[in-house]
């Protein structure tokens, strides 16, 4: 038996009962075919459609996330800025900055 022949054979006795049924049996079956192909598709297009969208929402959290962390640490630099010109131009504190206090080591040698 050839390879075309047993393709045939396997068709028979699988299909067969559907191709000796009623003709209301056979809409059945197309109708609800039918359906389960239009379900899956609507699935499936949802499922593009979520994805792309949950994409899209977490690269501009991400965005957001990172142009609130670039403006953090600018900030934090000029609030450095800021601090060290304040130490420069005040006598005081910049001697207080120079001086060793009793909560800092005192390296061998140096006399507070």
């Amino acid at each position: 038996m050839t390879t075309l022949g047993r393709l045939r054979a396997f068709a028979r006795r699988a299909f067969g009962p559907v191709a000796r049924s009623g003709l209301s049996f056979r809409l059945i079956l197309v109708e609800t075919s039918l359906i389960a192909l239009v379900v899956g598709g609507a699935f499936l297009v949802l499922s593009v459609e979520i994805r792309a969208t949950t994409r899209r929402f977490f690269v501009t959290q991400l965005q957001r996330s990172q142009s609130e962390i670039l403006n953090l640490q600018n900030r934090g630099l000029e609030q450095l800025m800021w601090t060290s010109s304040v130490i420069t131009e005040n006598p005081t504190l910049r001697a207080r900055q120079s001086r060793p206090t009793a909560s800092s080591p005192v390296r061998r040698g140096q006399v507070g």
